[in-house]
């Protein structure tokens, strides 16, 4: 059975560019830096996007305010380690995007907690997009603005109707790289999946908090995910990975061929037993009387 777990979401962050424009006028003129706390050297490729990092050297994460780098908490060593290395690139959509950040989320289901990871890919011309890794399936995703979602009893995207997959709460449990917000481990939203396959649109929306007297207001995004095969991740970032063992929920079906075959088959099967009714004749296979007593 498929676990509850394949998150699509990519849960408990803003999606695409939603905060790009207030985040223009940012400029963080070093790219290079040192990590406040070992020492270490720290590159960042989008250093005027850039709020939070986790460093490789020392598994720590650190908050960037206009280049100024400062220590916030240790994240643990090794106990998480990306499939696609920081760093490298992959043509998707006909550019060239760059791994920037590594995210592994969690969700629990009937007291069991279930992980996935998320690879943050950035141009930088177009921006940011998401790959996520759920049970060794792989989705591309990027942001979808919320006017264009319907709802109307059935959440539409483009024409095309989405059923609901799973609702749950989802949390951060490990970050490395670079990333556009602050994230947080520990983070929790409410993120709900619904499915088209290839595709999987996804909601996720902040956990209100309790701020004095006043209860703020969740923010809402909306995101598409399309299902990409493994062999084809192996071949855009050069890398090894292992094989699914069960279906994605918005895994396509590659075996619509034998559909047709299928309909000859019970056409030919309904014509056989057709003339073997016509033809058959009406033979007595047994005759005899039934005598009931009165009641």
């Amino acid at each position: 059975l498929w676990p509850r777990a394949f998150f699509q979401s990519c849960a408990c962050r803003p999606r695409g560019d939603a905060r790009a424009a207030e985040r223009e006028a940012r400029m963080v003129t070093a790219a290079s830096l040192s990590c406040p706390n070992c020492g270490g050297p720290l590159a960042l490729h989008a250093p005027d996007r850039t709020e939070r990092v986790g460093c490789p050297n020392c598994n720590s994460l650190i908050d960037v305010n206009q280049g100024k780098l400062s220590f916030l908490k240790s994240l643990g060593a090794g106990k998480y380690k990306p499939d696609i290395q920081i760093g490298s690139f992959a043509e998707f959509e006909g550019a060239n995007y760059m791994a920037l950040g590594f995210v592994v989320r969690s969700v629990e289901i009937d007291g069991l907690r279930y992980n996935w990871s998320e690879y943050l890919l950035y141009h930088p011309h177009i921006g940011f997009r998401w790959l996520v890794n759920s049970d060794n399936h792989w989705s591309f995703v990027q942001a979808v603005a919320p006017g264009d979602i319907s709802d109307d009893g059935h959440i539409g995207y483009k024409g095309k109707k989405f059923r609901i997959f799973q609702d749950a709460p989802a949390r951060v449990e490990y970050v490395m790289g670079e990333f556009y917000w602050k994230v947080e481990v520990g983070e929790t939203v409410q993120a709900t999946d619904y499915v088209k396959p290839p595709e999987m649109l996804s909601r996720e929306m902040t956990v209100n908090r309790k701020k004095g007297s006043k209860i703020e207001t969740g923010e809402v995004n909306w995101s598409l995910g399309t299902y990409v095969p493994r062999k084809e991740i192996e071949q855009k970032f050069n890398v090894q990975l292992q094989s699914p063992s069960n279906i994605a929920p918005n895994q396509p079906f590659l075996y619509k061929s034998v559909y047709p075959y299928w309909a000859v088959l019970a056409a030919i099967l309904f014509i056989i037993a057709l003339v073997a009714l016509v033809t058959s004749g009406s033979n007595d296979v047994m005759t005899k009387s039934f005598h009931f007593e009165p009641l």
